[in-house]
């Protein structure tokens, strides 16, 4: 018998306020549940970035449950592999850091 899993993924960050959480949203949305996404930080904040929510919440997602959360050795485990996000630095546009 087959083992039907559903993938999982997880968007990490340092404060776990901005970019990850975007990230697990908007996958978790467009995926239609063939995907789980986690969203954790090393070393979290206390909210999410109100710009983040705002922005989210004007194409129809909730962020209302949304907290940093601290990323742990479970979440790491999960990953078989990784894709950095571009830095900072390597962007011209304006970005709110999370």
């Amino acid at each position: 018998m087959t083992e039907n899993r559903v993938p999982q993924v997880v968007f990490a960050c340092v404060r776990n306020g901005g970019r990850s959480v975007a990230s697990r949203v908007l996958t978790e949305h467009y995926a239609g549940g063939r995907v789980v996404a986690l969203s954790a930080g090393t070393q979290p904040g206390e909210h999410i970035h109100p710009e983040v929510a705002d922005v989210l919440e004007k194409i129809g997602l909730d962020t209302s449950r949304e907290t940093p959360t601290l990323l742990t050795s479970p979440a790491r485990r999960s990953r078989p592999a990784t894709w950095p996000s571009p830095s900072a630095a390597a962007r011209s546009t304006p970005i709110c850091r999370g």
